[in-house]
């Protein structure tokens, strides 16, 4: 998923960017998550 971000590049969409980032805080929420265990 990350690599068609980058290869869009500067040509990357708001819903490119904003998966990407949804994707990133997710994965960052479940480490956490499991981390506090």
């Amino acid at each position: 998923m990350f690599g068609d971000w980058i290869d869009a590049g500067p040509d990357a969409d708001d819903s490119m960017v904003q998966s990407a980032l949804d994707h990133l805080l997710g994965s960052a929420g479940e480490y956490l998550r499991a981390q506090s265990r």
